[in-house]
């Protein structure tokens, strides 16, 4: 994104333009026109009101201060369902905000993603009911079968909410958990393999102290360039330029017979960890140096 384009964009959201394209998109979008009661809630929680507070704020970050690049979302927006697969990076879930920004403000039309998110935020407050008003999901097994058990676009991040990496091993992913690809295979969702670079450069972890590892709510407590220098608002990311590919679709379908075998299912999970994997070596290599670029 050029000066201009930028400018314009900032613009737009303080002028009230943005806010006013994202009312008109919630108008149109399909998981809500499905899904909503007659007093405008869908059964995770989402409101047009509250989304239409929430999302210019989202897509601010998206468009202005993440700058974010996306690439193949037309093909898996087009899908009636569809399984998101990314590498994830904490504390703060800004990979997750930015893939949702995408397929509100660039798919045609506009699609609300559904994101499962760690059980620990139902017990924080103010963070749970933004997550419900959101439409996100908290992955307990009820919700995680019903969200399923519908057309959705899914987000799920299978290296869990305690991904943590120092900044001098980024983009290298750790183990990723196979209850997505039980999921996936029982309720036929093709899954899409998905790279995100920028998320470990906005956070940049240089440190973690294990004797605070579980304490202040966080998993893994990280010591950033700003954090715990900053108090808490040193945890909010730094403006490193996000760029996102959605890979091809990936069909496990026809592994039915492989959901009692743990084994089997570690084997079909390691080959979607090493497509992304793949997909963030040579999408790393062809990028500047400068990750705020």
């Amino acid at each position: 994104m050029g000066i201009k384009d930028w400018a314009s964009e900032f613009q737009r959201f303080v002028d009230g333009g943005m806010g006013r394209e994202v009312r008109a998109r919630l108008e149109r979008v399909p998981e809500l026109m499905r899904d909503a009661d007659a007093a405008g809630y869908d059964p995770f929680g989402a409101n047009r009101e509250d989304l239409a507070q929430i999302m210019p704020w989202v897509c601010f970050l998206y468009k202005c201060y993440f700058r974010t690049e996306v690439h193949g979302l037309e093909r898996v927006a087009a899908m009636k369902r569809a399984l998101i697969i990314p590498n994830h990076m904490t504390p703060a879930p800004v990979d997750g905000l930015n893939i949702a920004a995408a397929f509100f403000l660039d798919a045609e039309p506009p699609r609300m993603i559904r994101a499962i998110v760690h059980y620990i935020l139902a017990e924080l407050p103010f963070l749970n009911m933004l997550v419900s008003r959101a439409g996100q999901i908290i992955g307990c097994p009820d919700n995680v079968r019903r969200v399923f058990s519908d057309d959705n676009i899914i987000l799920l991040f299978p290296e869990g909410a305690g991904a943590f990496r120092l900044y001098k091993d980024r983009y290298k992913l750790n183990e990723f958990q196979i209850g997505f690809m039980e999921m996936a295979i029982r309720y036929d969702y093709p899954i899409i393999p998905t790279a995100i670079i920028g998320s470990e450069e906005s956070t940049m972890i240089l440190r973690e102290v294990k004797p605070l590892n579980g304490k202040f709510g966080f998993i893994n407590f990280p010591i950033t360039p700003t954090f715990p220098w900053l108090g808490l608002a040193g945890i909010f990311p730094m403006p490193a330029k996000f760029r996102i590919w959605f890979g091809e679709p990936m069909d496990f379908s026809q592994h039915k017979d492989k959901l009692d075998d743990p084994d089997q299912i570690r084997i079909l999970v390691d080959q979607v960890k090493q497509r992304v994997q793949d997909m963030l070596d040579e999408h790393l290599a062809q990028l500047p140096a400068v990750p705020f670029f």
